[in-house]
């Protein structure tokens, strides 16, 4: 069975939309949707991938992007090593430049598409925040130790979900 090694990445607007792709028709899976991006080349670093991909595709040029996650996805026919990019800081207005239809959509909408199955199975990760903190058990909920988190928050958060276990 043949391995690809393939790229993505994650572009979103200030509302939260993703941005996904409709694969062509002569494609592998054609008529489904994914995040856009494509194969590593031999000597590419998936790094490289993904910003020739993102330009060749959408005519765009990745300036900021960091690794969310990499998963191993096997179809009858192929395993995909797929590497998967928040895209944070890019150039330009992403345009189908190949024929491809492209489409922002929120979250709670990709059920409404025909999702790849690589997809599907790694969808609800890239909504999770980049960094959790994670407080003592104890005196977290007090009014000095709250004051100090909102006089200080601006500091030294960045994108963050705060949670509390109360015992």
């Amino acid at each position: 069975m043949k391995t690809i090694r393939a790229v993505v990445g994650v572009l979103r607007k200030k509302n939260n939309e993703i941005l996904i792709a409709q694969r062509r028709k002569s494609q592998f899976m054609g008529g489904f949707w994914e995040l856009p991006g494509g194969k590593i080349e031999a000597g590419e670093t998936p790094e490289q991938a993904l910003n020739r991909e993102l330009n060749e595709e959408l005519g765009v040029r990745v300036e900021r992007l960091n690794l969310h996650q990499t998963m191993v996805y096997s179809y009858a026919d192929r395993v995909v090593e797929l590497s998967i990019y928040n895209v944070n800081q890019y150039q330009n207005t992403p345009l189908g430049i190949e024929g491809q239809a492209i489409a922002w959509v929120k979250v709670a909408d990709l059920n409404n598409y025909q999702l790849l199955p690589t997809m599907r199975a790694f969808i609800n990760s890239i909504t999770l925040p980049n960094k959790y903190w994670i407080t003592p058990s104890n005196n977290h909920q007090s009014d000095e130790w709250m004051g100090n988190l909102s006089k200080n928050s601006n500091k030294i958060f960045t994108s963050s979900n705060l949670e509390a276990k109360i015992d």
